[in-house]
């Protein structure tokens, strides 16, 4: 869909991204990491937690998120009941967020499934082409098995005809808004950065933090590169925990209430940028009504601009095409181009590679 282009709005202020870059869960994807079906299957296997024999056989399930429950209380029966109900809900289930959202303020519901979310993306991470094996000799990234995958092409993008000095410019003018749990565009770009420019890791760190990434609905912990002085809240790719500290970083998912709750949640940043940006780009994005009214701001406080809204569309019909390309024509008043081809992560960057050129 395309409209006339308006006229080209006033100046926006320095520190405004050109380019918010929007993931979803499509975007691990290539990566190892589940998308939504495949989450939810995980979640539901993690939480079908049965003892045998009366608690001496053993028992099915997570071990990690049963000794959560126990740091949590004696008497882990109604949690247990709790994850059964998420585990028989997950094959009706949209998602597990639209779950937890359709049971918004039920404690034991949101605990269970917040276990359930954290210890499936610390597996899958630990499964991913990102993983690195401490044990390895030396313990670095294989940059070969991810060469056909967005996160690649996104760094050549993003390092096309650009010196190191001049990185920390780039990373400033974009912005990603990531829905999924993981660390994996944060990971993957700390090591690339390093072994493409051949600078040590404090260097590396210290030019990501110019690139802001934001998680709607939080994230399984900050890697260590973040806050390095703070060791005790770091939580490695794949990290492998149980009981209190499976419970601590649970706390940092968020269900869509606490998501777009204004007071503890980064919603009014986010809305802010999505605003003012002039190229809003989609990876792997499903278009799903919550996480598209989380984004925009509400319909009085839109102003139009021109821009250009491209994202993939994979498995998505044309008919879906034209109700997407409405939909956030009218949430966020951007008079332009809008374009969503029906493409992977990877295809996307090779299609679209002059028009995402930062060179």
């Amino acid at each position: 869909m395309a409209t006339t282009p308006a006229e080209a709005p006033a100046a926006r202020p320095a520190d405004t991204p050109h380019t918010v870059l929007v993931l979803g869960a499509g975007s691990s994807f290539e990566a190892g990491l589940p998308v939504g079906a495949q989450l939810k299957t995980a979640i539901a296997n993690l939480l079908d937690i049965r003892f045998e024999n009366f608690g001496r056989g053993g028992h099915t399930g997570d071990n990690g998120i049963v000794e959560a429950f126990r740091a949590v209380t004696r008497d882990i029966n109604p949690l247990l009941h709790d994850s059964w109900r998420i585990r028989d809900a997950m094959p009706q289930a949209l998602s597990i967020d639209n779950f937890l959202d359709a049971h918004r303020g039920q404690a034991q519901i949101e605990l269970a499934g917040k276990l359930g979310i954290v210890q499936s993306i610390l597996q899958a991470e630990r499964a991913s082409k990102l993983f690195i094996n401490p044990n390895a000799n030396p313990p670095t990234l294989n940059f070969a098995t991810l060469q056909n995958t967005w996160f690649n092409k996104f760094f050549q993008t993003l390092t096309e005809n650009c010196r190191f000095e001049d990185l920390e410019g780039r990373l400033r003018s974009i912005v990603i808004v990531n829905f999924n749990y993981d660390r994996c565009i944060d990971h993957f770009l700390l090591h690339s950065i390093q072994n493409y420019y051949l600078v040590d890791p404090q260097a590396a760190a210290q030019a990501l933090s110019h690139l802001r990434i934001l998680h709607p609905y939080g994230s399984v912990g900050s890697l260590p590169h973040v806050n390095p002085s703070q060791p005790m809240n770091h939580v490695a790719l794949g990290a492998n925990f149980q009981g209190n500290r499976l419970l601590e970083v649970s706390h940092g998912i968020k269900t869509f209430t606490e998501g777009t709750d204004e007071n503890s949640s980064e919603i009014l940043a986010i809305r802010e940028l999505v605003q003012n940006a002039k190229r809003l780009v989609f990876l792997g994005f499903a278009y799903h009504p919550l996480n598209m009214e989380l984004l925009f701001p509400k319909p009085d406080a839109i102003t139009e601009r021109s821009g250009l809204v491209l994202g993939t569309a994979y498995g998505i019909s044309e008919s879906d095409k034209k109700v997407i390309s409405k939909d956030l024509h009218e949430r966020s008043g951007i008079i332009g181009e809008y374009e969503f081809p029906d493409l992977t992560c990877s295809d996307f960057f090779v299609k679209y590679s002059r028009t995402l050129s930062m060179a």
